[in-house]
């Protein structure tokens, strides 16, 4: 193998590996933050928030459960933008927004 084989190879190896990485950062989470900037409309407390999302939470999962049960937990992880869309229209339904 000449040295010019072995250079291309290598440049087109790091050019997959950097078009994969972007990848990785789209728009698609592999971790749900359930916590992140909800905000009540009608005054609800924290307590009220915790159980709101516990409630959404276990609703998504019957509504939509995940492909492999042991892999998609209810703390978010690797949930698809189906479980998110259906989680975040639950909390909207009980008087939560996402500032």
């Amino acid at each position: 193998m000449n040295m010019s084989r072995v250079t291309r190879k290598l440049f087109l190896l790091a050019a997959a590996g950097a078009m994969l990485s972007g990848c990785a950062d789209m728009d698609f989470p592999r971790k749900l933050d359930f916590n992140s900037n909800w905000v009540s409309r009608d005054g609800k407390s924290q307590e009220q928030f915790y159980r709101d999302q516990g409630e959404c939470k276990r609703e998504t999962l019957l509504v939509n459960p995940p492909a492999f049960p042991s892999q998609a937990g209810v703390d978010g992880s690797n949930w698809d933008m189906s479980n998110i869309k259906e989680f975040e229209s639950c909390m909207r339904s009980k008087g939560w927004a996402k500032e």
